[in-house]
C-alpha cells in the first residue's frame, strides 16, 4: 500500500484537516499569509496527521478533537523544518525553494516561532492536560536533538549510541506524540498510553533510518532533495556508521576528511560506493526491520481491528518506502 491509498482511507478527516490548518493560520497580515499559502503548496506527505487519524480510528471514530490534535502536530514538524532549512542553510524543501532562499534567514526563524506559538495555542484549545504535557515533552526533546545533531556536524564525533538517542529526540518524539494525541482525542486508550509512545518511537526510529538509506540510495526526484545532502550538511548517518565498523581505520578518517573539507560532486560518488561496499545500506535496513518488528509487537496489544490492520500496513510502509 503507497502513501496515497493510505489517504483515501482518511479522506474526511484530511479535507477537515486542511480546513483547519488554514483558519489556524489566517493573520490578516499580508506577508505571514503569503508565507501560509507557500508552505501550504509545499506541505509533504502528512504522515503525522494520518498516524492521529489511524490512532484514534483504532478506538472508534474520530472527532473534532482528533483533527485538533493532528494540527498541532504538524503546525510543530513545519516549524521545526523551517528552522532547519536555516541552520542547514538549505535553499531547497521538497525540490522547490526554501522559506529561507525567499524571504531570507530573519523573516524565516520569526516565521518559525509564530507557527510554535500557534501549536501552542492549538493544543490549549484540545482542553487536555495531558496533551501539554506531550507538547511540552516533545518540543524539549527535538530541541535536544537539533543541539546535538549541530555539535555533531562540529566535530564529526559521533556513534551508533549518539546516532539512535539524535533521530529518537528529533524524529521519533514526533511520531509518538503524533501517536499519542490521536489516541487522547476519543478519551478511550488513555491507559495504554504508554504503549502507544513506544509504538510510535519504534515506527519513527525505522522510519528515520530507513531515510537516511534512501539518502544512499534513491534518485533526487524521488527524494525532493539532493542525493548524499546529509554529507553536504555534515551528517553522519547510521549507513555510514555502520561501514565505519567494517573498513579500516585509514580507510574512516579519509571519509571524515573530505565532508570536514566539504564534499564535492566526485566525493558524494566516492563516499556512497564506500558505504556499499562495507554493505552499510543492508546493516542499516536490518537495523529498521528491527525496529519496525518492536513497533508490530506492540500493535498486537491494541484492539484488533480495520485500523490497527492499516497501522500494521504503515509499518510496512515506513520500513520498505522508496521515498
Amino acid at each position: 500500500m503507497d502513501l496515497s491509498a493510505f489517504r483515501k482511507l482518511c479522506s474526511r478527516e484530511f479535507e477537515l484537516f486542511d480546513q483547519a490548518w488554514k483558519q489556524a493560520l489566517s493573520s490578516k497580515i499580508p506577508l505571514i499569509d503569503k508565507m501560509i499559502n507557500y508552505i501550504t503548496d509545499q506541505r509533504g506527505k502528512g504522515l503525522r496527521p494520518l498516524l492521529s487519524f489511524l490512532c484514534a480510528k483504532v478506538y472508534g471514530e474520530t472527532n473534532q478533537a482528533t483533527i485538533q490534535a493532528a494540527l498541532v502536530m504538524e503546525l510543530l514538524h513545519t516549524a521545526t523544518l523551517v528552522h532547519d532549512d536555516v541552520v542547514d542553510n538549505s535553499d531547497t524543501r521538497r525540490g522547490l525553494a526554501s522559506l529561507k532562499a525567499v524571504w531570507g534567514n530573519k523573516i524565516s526563524v520569526l516565521f518559525g516561532d509564530f507557527l510554535l506559538a500557534r501549536a501552542l495555542s492549538a493544543t490549549i484549545e484540545l482542553k487536555r492536560q495531558e496533551a501539554l504535557e506531550v507538547l511540552s515533552e516533545i518540543a524539549k526533546r527535538m530541541a535536544k536533538g537539533e543541539l546535538q545533531e549541530a555539535a555533531i556536524s562540529l566535530d564529526l564525533d559521533t556513534d551508533e549510541e549518539k546516532y539512535f538517542e539524535m533521530i529518537s529526540d528529533k524524529t521519533a518524539a514526533l511520531f509518538s506524540g503524533a501517536v499519542r494525541l490521536g489516541v487522547l482525542s476519543t478519551d478511550k486508550g488513555d491507559a495504554s498510553l504508554d504503549a502507544w509512545k513506544a509504538f510510535g518511537e519504534h515506527l519513527g526510529i525505522a522510519f528515520q533510518i530507513r531515510d537516511d538509506i534512501l539518502d544512499y540510495t534513491a534518485s533526487s526526484s524521488h527524494l525532493g532533495k539532493p542525493v548524499g545532502g546529509d554529507l553536504k550538511d555534515h551528517k553522519i548517518t547510521l549507513p555510514l556508521l555502520l561501514a565505519f565498523k567494517k573498513a579500516s581505520e585509514t580507510e574512516k578518517n579519509s571519509v571524515l576528511s573530505k565532508i570536514r573539507n566539504g564534499v564535492k560532486k566526485h566525493d558524494i560518488k566516492q563516499i556512497v560506493e564506500f558505504v556499499h561496499q562495507y554493505q552499510g545500506v543492508e546493516l542499516a535496513q536490518e537495523k529498521a526491520n528491527e525496529y519496525a518488528q518492536r513497533a508490530r509487537n506492540l500493535l498486537q496489544s491494541f484492539p484488533p481491528n480495520e485500523a490497527s490492520q492499516h497501522l500494521l500496513m504503515f509499518v510496512e510502509f515506513a520500513v520498505n518506502r522508496g521515498y
